[in-house]
């Protein structure tokens, strides 16, 4: 079915803000001719956190989990789906990982485990009076305590949560 003009517009929109995270291909081109018209993760079962924005968070390309990716749907490339405007939904990376380990029987334990490091991360963040979210760009912030210190200790970046390797 070909997408209305309403669509169309929706799409444009959804093309302009998927530009800003860095993406660039068939989900641009299917966003403005209004295949995509919303701003969010369509697999089946979305596996982001809520604590993070759910379906409709996404970090810029190239930072790992929760990038928009194409999907080939309502035919899986698999089955012989091609790349095409309609054949196109936008997916978390990690979603369409998961979803894919799940069709053919491969262990996603492991990430499973990154979705619960993402959910426990992202509820430290929330708990800290300094952490800001830019909702608009999926950027994160913090602040110190007092803009002219710099003593180490009032200062809280999300890197210091990540576990040392």
């Amino acid at each position: 079915m070909k997408p209305d003009e309403v669509s169309r517009e929706r799409g444009r929109a959804v093309a302009d803000e998927l530009r800003e995270l860095g993406v660039r291909g068939i989900l641009i081109t299917a966003a403005e001719r209004g295949y995509i018209t919303e701003l969010a993760c369509g697999m089946p079962q979305c596996f982001c956190p809520e604590e993070l924005g759910g379906a409709s968070y996404f970090e810029p390309r190239g930072s790992g989990d929760w990038e928009p990716t194409h999907e080939h749907y309502p035919r899986a490339k698999r089955e012989g789906g091609r790349r095409e405007l309609e054949n196109s939904v936008l997916a978390h990376r990690l979603c369409n990982r998961i979803d894919y380990s799940i069709l053919v029987g491969r262990s996603h334990r492991r990430d499973v485990q990154r979705v619960e490091s993402a959910r426990a991360k992202a509820i430290r963040d929330a708990q800290n009076p300094r952490f800001v979210r830019y909702e608009r760009f999926n950027t994160e912030h913090v602040y110190p305590l007092e803009p002219a210190s710099t003593d180490a200790q009032e200062m809280h970046t999300p890197e210091a949560d990540e576990p040392q390797s």
